[in-house]
């Protein structure tokens, strides 16, 4: 080879695999990888946001677009800024949309179209110039010095033109968690045996009333993947019928009735569009993943195909044996990928071992308790039931917690810093693959807490560079006031967002254990507290001790607390030790006290007095307005006090 021509290729060489530096590396632009590039590149950090496919935003571009919500309480932070986003964009271009008319949860912006919410996205991302996207590129090395990942070494998706990515902080957003066995942490992959601990682990057989049978016994399966399509009702006449296609079996479909179609009752999009995300009857092709997470990129794009051509002959089976032919694909949706998805919906990949572990325990309630164990290291919230799909075709596998909690276990939950967190690898976050068994996986992986828990790494990840600290060493308080003053919920209500008022007071409180809420998960802002509301909550905030002589019982046993044959009843209200105490502290008289309804509202005149009795020479707030004082006033008073102390 001649000398120039050999320079003239080394310096093509040496082009293509220039190590490009950042502060944050972010390897898949999932709903976490959004999350996390928007909250680090927010923090000033210099961000590369890498993914395999041309689209970002993950499953919220391909086809999962019916958020899986009980309650607008669980959008918050990144999240409820993009729902915002979607709610002023279909009630600006098409308030007179069918499902904006129809369906509350697209009214409020929960509902969108999958090309839509990559705009949406694309657009908050573009916002922050520091933050650069590389699409159709995939990782093929993770860069290591010892035990810490210092970065990735990438090719574009016609395996070339290798890239270089280092970076203080790489981040695994990815569905699968792929960097996870290149960085050499540990990892669990299907499902754990049944435990005490983990009454709906292993093989399972679950009918919708809670009856269980099964082995129980642990193995490597996990839940169907399917390919979440976009369908579209062309409206009547229309004949969008397509050709059978390849390895096409009617008995793969259940026949029901065109009334009871799933599509077009709860996936309703804007645009005469559907989510098609069916369960049992088609399109969940549970036997159809092997291999697909520990599979090379060949080997994922067989697997694919298999899930479009089941797909496909879903879509047939409801025009040519249902009738539905003015039903097809969505044509203005994935347009250069024959209108299909460039992702499929991989419900569950490789699951991190890390510093935390989310098992079923933290995201149940049981008896005499209203929610989880509180975790004081919370960064997210969520509200979905425990909801696995089957690992077969016989359902064995599927927990049916979604369908009908006859124990009334469900429960909001909150994910813990630590299961991001790696046990032994440093500068690696992962927010998508996070530390859970089989069964607590499954409420980790919905797209809203999936977008939670990234913007929480994207901002522990701009703590490590700009302290020159690990992930490890995260000060979680630190991270938490953050994440609070970015109206992430780190504490689940059903009525309390961002927008409340005093939400962060709110927030405050629960997180100190000063109140769990109602047995419904609602806080009721509006509501006016009560005197053993308020009795309460000075109680906790003061870290005051039960005061109180067994004989004053006897003096308060006409409190007016009517119960249902109006009579008076004995001083058994919840409220009784902290009135007492108060009581005790000099708060009130004995008259006041036997004349006072625990369950009437407070006034801050009341509040301010008590404050100044129960707190002692420590500082009181100033005044709050004259009149009743709601729930809410009482959160931000107590908080206030707490941070005068």
């Amino acid at each position: 080879m001649r000398p120039l021509r050999l320079l003239a290729w080394i310096a093509i060489l040496a082009s293509g695999m220039a190590a490009q530096t950042f502060d944050v590396v972010v390897v898949g632009a999932t709903t976490a990888g959004v999350g996390a590039a928007l909250a680090a590149g927010r923090q000033g950090m210099r961000v590369a946001l890498i993914d395999e496919t041309p689209t970002i935003g993950g499953l919220l571009a391909n086809g999962l677009c019916n958020t899986d919500l009980r309650s607008p309480g669980g959008s918050s932070g990144i999240f409820e800024e993009f729902r915002l986003r979607s709610q002023k964009y279909y009630t600006t271009n098409f308030p007179d949309d069918p499902a904006m008319k129809n369906e509350p949860m697209a009214k409020l912006g929960f509902r969108y179209e999958p090309h839509i919410a990559e705009k949406i996205l694309r657009e908050m991302i573009a916002e922050i110039p520091s933050i650069q996207i590389f699409n159709q590129r995939y990782t093929t090395r993770v860069l290591k010095e010892g035990k810490r990942v210092t970065g990735v070494v990438t090719k574009d998706t016609s395996d070339a033109n290798e890239m270089t990515f280092r970076a203080a902080v790489t981040i695994d957003a990815t569905h699968e968690g792929d960097l996870l066995p290149l960085a050499g942490a540990k990892f669990r992959l299907g499902r754990e045996p049944r435990s005490e601990e983990e009454p709906h682990a292993g093989a399972i057989y679950m009918t919708h009333d809670g009856e269980i049978l099964g082995s129980g016994e642990g193995d490597d399966k996990i839940q169907a993947f399917a390919m979440l399509a976009t369908i579209k009702d062309y409206g009547p006449g229309a004949d969008k019928s397509i050709p059978q296609p390849p390895h096409y079996d009617p008995k793969n479909y259940a026949p029901e009735k065109i009334t009871d179609t799933f599509w077009l009752h709860g996936g309703s999009l804007p645009n005469h569009k559907y989510e098609l995300n069916e369960n049992m009857d088609g399109t969940d092709a549970a036997d159809l993943n092997g291999g697909y997470i520990t599979g090379n990129r060949a080997v994922r794009r067989q697997i694919w195909e298999k899930y479009r051509d089941y797909t496909l002959g879903y879509i047939y089976f409801r025009q040519h044996v249902m009738g539905e032919k003015n039903i097809g694909l969505a044509e203005d949706e994935f347009v250069d990928n024959h209108n299909f998805p460039y992702e499929l919906y991989v419900r569950e990949g490789r699951r991190l071992e890390g510093v935390a572990m989310f098992k079923e325990r933290d995201a149940i309630k049981v008896p005499s308790f209203p929610r989880p164990p509180l975790r004081q290291d919370s960064i997210a919230v969520g509200d979905w039931a425990i909801d696995s799909h089957a690992v077969s075709r016989d359902t064995e596998g599927y927990i049916y917690f979604s369908m009908g909690d006859r124990f009334h276990t469900s429960s909001p939950y909150q994910a813990p810093y630590g299961i991001m967190v790696p046990r032994e690898i440093d500068g690696l976050l992962v927010p998508m693959a996070v530390s859970a068994t089989h069964v607590g996986f499954q409420v980790l992986r919905l797209e809203a807490i999936r977008v939670a828990m990234g913007q929480a790494a994207g901002d522990a990840a701009a703590l490590c560079v700009k302290q020159k600290i690990q992930p490890r060493a995260v000060p979680v308080p630190k991270l938490q006031a953050m994440l609070l003053d970015q109206n992430q919920a780190l504490y689940y209500y059903t009525d309390v967002i961002p927008s409340t008022p005093h939400f962060h007071a709110i927030e405050h409180i629960s997180m100190a254990g000063i109140d769990p809420g109602y047995d419904d998960f609602s806080y009721k802002p509006a509501q006016p507290a009560s005197h053993a509301d308020a009795a309460k909550y000075l109680f906790k905030a003061l870290n005051l001790t039960v005061k109180m002589d067994y004989s004053d019982l006897w003096k308060i046993m006409t409190w007016p607390l009517k119960v249902h044959n109006s009579q008076h009843c004995t001083p058994d209200h919840w409220g009784t030790y902290y009135l007492m105490t108060l009581y005790n502290m000099g708060a009130f008289s004995m008259d006041e006290l036997a004349n006072m309804n625990p369950d009437a509202p407070t006034s801050a005149a009341e509040l301010e007095a008590w404050a100044k009795v129960a707190a002692g020479k420590k500082p009181v707030p100033p005044a709050l307005k004259a009149g009743q004082v709601t729930r809410a006033e009482l959160a931000q008073f107590v908080d206030d006090l707490r941070g005068t102390r």
